[in-house]
């Protein structure tokens, strides 16, 4: 219990003095008045601690002042001091005759030291250079590998912030092209489709052709690429002449900035020799000053001039270097903006020409795509005129015929009361079916607009501007087959009424002429036995032209993509051509 006591109180003790050895007297009160706190054997174990470590302190001190003292002397007398501070340190870890001879050692060497700097002085004194030709040949050596290092370590900054420049340029280059890829990918290509309203393509019986009907819109899209595609040599010239005009530029503003740079160096380097020749002769002087006081501070002199001279040369040299360096860097700029303005422009043009052609090409899949859909749904409508066969048949069931003797007042008189009740249901009916029609049309293309974007855009090179043609064009395309077959619906609509209106009309003047009107049951079944023929003829006639077009689209969404593939491909050669041409002519 006693040890573990001790072990505490030596170690506040030392907490108290700290680790450096040194313990003032006021420190040594601050140790006590601590100690006071204690009780017991703490007390008097923390007391004895501080009466030990202030002793030692004090022997510290007392030798301090020893060495101290014999050093001033040995100073005064004129001779070696006892040893180098450093080199008496490292002596005291040693021990008995190792220590000695550390301490022997060290004397030795300060005064050897001592020595050659007297040597030195009388030589000077006498005239004699201290430094050999050899020597001063080994300084300017010396000087002149720095001054290359440092030109070497600044050619590898100026490199690095160039390779820099360009990676940040080459950057901004992408990001610009993105940029404009993105805001072009829904841009027009100079073609609007026009609105059928003639009803080309559609037929009396109600049958259509999506091909007659968008006819016209593609020989349009074929005029504008061919249009386009005349201008590409001028545009690919212009492209060409740029690019001449950028290298020849680059090649003329780095060989001014080399020759610039190497005048700066030329100049620095004879500079440098100026002053190196004012510090020989500097110092060749103050061999003739007799007093040596004198001939010391006149070389120190010359060799801080020497230096000031030397520190305001490279100041002066780095700053005409950075203004040089930048001054090239702002040229050089200008000059790549005016190129990728260049390459901006041909690409614009090629991007417009690439998506006439692409929208040229596959308008008449698209066409293929969705026919089969359309006619598909046209196929299951059930046209059968919503019972306007009864409701024109209760119109004229119970009229009084009797006093119309002539026929053709007779005819008029009936057929405007079967049109009047057959037309409203016919219509009621019609609306429903192209409602219904069109909202599950619409869903179809929407599923086909993702499956042709998807495909289309995951092509390299070019596929998200392609996409997005794809997809307008499938929207202009749906847009002109809505408009064509709801053309083809109206007919069906007024065949059918017509027919159903007629057959009910033949029934009913066959039994007024013969003085008695048929059943209310008879006219309406002739009236939707002629409405059936009017149905079954459109049902069978897009029956039979689904089967031709399930056909032709299985290979459509195929043809779509592979087109796509190739202006990808052909557009990614491109690049890689201009890419390939810039470098050589700039390595050339």
């Amino acid at each position: 219990m006693f040890n573990r006591t001790l072990a505490f109180v030596w170690l506040m003790a030392l907490s108290l003095v700290g680790l450096n050895g040194s313990f003032s007297t006021a420190e040594a009160k601050s140790c006590i008045a601590k100690c006071k706190k204690l009780k017991g054997a703490k007390k008097k174990s923390c007391k004895k601690a501080c009466r030990s470590k202030k002793k030692d302190a004090r022997k510290d001190k007392k030798q301090a002042k020893k060495e101290k003292k014999a050093n001033t002397k040995a100073g005064k007398a004129g001779s070696a001091p006892n040893a180098d501070p450093k080199c008496s340190a490292r002596c005291r870890k040693f021990k008995g005759k190792e220590r000695r001879t550390c301490m022997s050692s060290c004397r030795q060497s300060k005064k050897t030291e001592r020595k050659t700097e007297k040597a030195a002085e009388k030589a000077e004194d006498a005239g004699l250079s201290v430094m050999t030709p050899e020597e001063e040949a080994e300084e300017e050596r010396a000087e002149d590998e720095a001054d290359a290092a440092e030109d070497a370590a600044a050619d590898a900054e100026e490199t690095k912030d160039e390779q820099e420049a360009m990676m940040a340029e080459a950057k901004a280059e992408a990001q610009e092209m993105a940029d404009e890829m993105k805001a072009s990918a829904a841009e027009e290509t100079g073609m609007n489709f026009s609105h059928n309203a003639r009803g080309t393509g559609v037929k009396k019986s109600g049958q259509f052709d999506l091909d007659a009907m968008l006819e016209k819109d593609r020989k349009r899209a074929n005029a504008i690429h061919a249009k386009l595609k005349k201008q590409k040599p001028k545009e690919k010239a212009k492209l060409k002449k740029g690019r001449a005009e950028y290298i020849k530029a680059r090649k003329a503003l780095k060989k001014t900035y080399k020759s610039k740079l190497k005048a700066l160096k030329s100049n620095r380097k004879d500079a440098r020799k100026k002053a190196r020749a004012k510090r020989r002769s500097d110092r060749k002087a103050s061999r003739k000053i007799k007093n040596r006081k004198a001939r010391k501070a006149k070389r120190k002199e010359a060799r801080q001039t020497f230096r000031n001279a030397r520190k305001n040369l490279r100041k002066k040299y780095r700053k005409d270097r950075r203004a040089l360096r930048s001054d090239y860097r702002i040229k050089r700029s200008k000059i790549r903006k005016k190129w990728r303005k260049t390459k901006r422009d041909y690409r614009s043009f090629r991007r417009k020409l690439q998506k006439a052609a692409f929208q040229a090409k596959i308008m008449p899949k698209i066409v293929t795509l969705l026919k089969p859909k359309i006619l598909e749904a046209l196929e299951q409508m059930d046209m059968n005129g919503g019972g306007a066969g009864k409701a024109g048949a209760s119109a004229i069931g119970g009229a009084s015929t009797g006093s119309i003797s002539d026929r053709d007042v007779l005819k008029f008189f009936l057929k405007y009361k079967i049109w009047e009740a057959v037309d409203p249901p016919i219509k009621k009916q019609f609306n429903k079916l192209m409602t219904n029609l069109w909202k599950a049309l619409d869903k179809v293309k929407t599923t086909l607009s993702t499956s042709l974007v998807s495909s289309v855009g995951s092509i390299p090179g070019a596929g998200g501007a392609l996409a997005a043609v794809a997809s307008t064009t499938l929207d202009a395309v749906y847009g002109a087959a809505k408009d064509g077959v709801n053309q083809a619906l109206e007919k069906v609509r007024v065949n059918l009424q017509n027919k159903i209106l007629d057959g009910i009309l033949d029934a009913a003047l066959g039994g007024a002429s013969s003085g008695k009107m048929p059943s209310t049951a008879a006219l309406t079944k002739a009236g939707d036995k002629a409405g059936d023929k009017v149905s079954n003829k459109a049902r069978g006639g897009y029956k039979s032209a689904l089967k031709k077009a399930k056909g032709a689209a299985k290979k459509a969404l195929k043809d779509i993509t592979a087109t796509a593939t190739a202006q990808g491909e052909a557009q990614l050669k491109e690049d890689r051509e201009m890419a390939q041409a810039e470098v050589e002519a700039l390595e050339d």
